[in-house]
């Protein structure tokens, strides 16, 4: 599997009480840890500030009631993972979140950053918060984005691949995760053809798409055998765009969770491009699960 040491789960606390989506993420790392030998770190983010003066001198000199009712719900959440030998800490941070849990991911080289979906859409229609989007966009890690109501592992996995070395980045990470609980994999390919072979006629053209298919195809039985994947594996490639064959994908085979690739474009600080990578990242609305290429440069987040 895709090396996972140290896995960052950020965690939404509001009220004295974890968010719907928290155990969810909670529950996947632990899976994960004890699949991989992976530590924890459960983290929450306090974004408000103190607005009085007085409120501010005395939070340096003794914790707040606030801190210390956060810290207590993250030891709890963290109690279950200890209790099954996995070692896990918890932290408290000042916001915002997202640039929090960035500069986490870079100062600890966590592998993997688990957070919870946006559990509504917002009023554009967006299924993802701007914490998540934030973290997808700027995080040099593997990122999973879980949703409500999710199994913490998917049963059923979409894995989308370009066919080049992102494509065998994001191959490896799905095959890792699916070889957990023998989830089914899903392995997804656009074919593209140039006009070269178009002018050539439609025998060409079937041909081109039967050797993608079969390229991707050997692709996928190598990532499997190689993370150790056993369950049901099957390879969909058919001349669409990305977005189209995605949306599709996930329209037609109801999957848990859609692993993605992403590029980062230089001197644009958060920008995803290439297959239509953001559109699909805010109107999907499975858990996701983002790679990064080998050679991505987080920028700052703009929170």
């Amino acid at each position: 599997m895709v090396s996972i040491k140290h896995i960052l789960v950020g965690i939404d606390a509001q009220d004295r009480k974890i968010g719907p989506t928290a155990g969810i993420a909670v529950r996947q790392a632990q899976a994960i840890a004890s699949h991989t030998g992976a530590r924890v770190t459960l983290m929450h983010c306090l974004d408000e500030e103190p607005s009085e003066e007085g409120e501010q001198r005395e939070s340096l000199s003794s914790p707040s009631q606030g801190l210390q009712r956060t810290r207590a719900l993250l030891e709890e959440l963290a109690e279950p993972l200890r209790s099954k030998s996995v070692p896990c800490e918890v932290e408290v941070s000042p916001g915002p979140a997202a640039s929090a849990f960035v500069r986490n991911v870079q100062e600890k080289n966590a592998d993997l950053l688990i957070i919870g979906k946006r559990t509504q859409p917002a009023s554009d229609g967006r299924n993802l918060g701007s914490v998540s989007l934030e973290v997808i966009r700027c995080a040099p890690c593997l990122v999973s984005v879980v949703r409500s109501a999710a199994e913490p592992l998917p049963e059923v996995l979409v894995a989308a691949t370009d066919g080049g070395p992102m494509g065998e980045r994001v191959l490896e990470a799905a095959a890792g995760i699916a070889s957990i609980n023998s989830a089914t994999l899903h392995i997804l390919h656009a074919v593209q053809i140039g006009m070269e072979i178009q002018m050539e006629g439609g025998d060409a053209e079937r041909r081109f798409v039967a050797e993608r298919r079969e390229q991707v195809r050997k692709s996928a039985r190598a990532a499997a055998e190689a993370n150790g994947f056993g369950g049901r594996l099957e390879v969909h490639a058919g001349v669409a765009t990305p977005g189209q064959a995605v949306f599709e994908a996930v329209e037609r085979l109801k999957p848990d969770a859609v692993v993605l690739g992403t590029v980062s474009r230089s001197g644009i600080p958060g920008i995803l491009v290439g297959n239509t990578a953001e559109e699909l990242l805010t109107s999907l609305n499975c858990s996701l699960i983002v790679e990064k290429p080998a050679d991505f440069i987080a920028p700052r987040p703009t929170q």
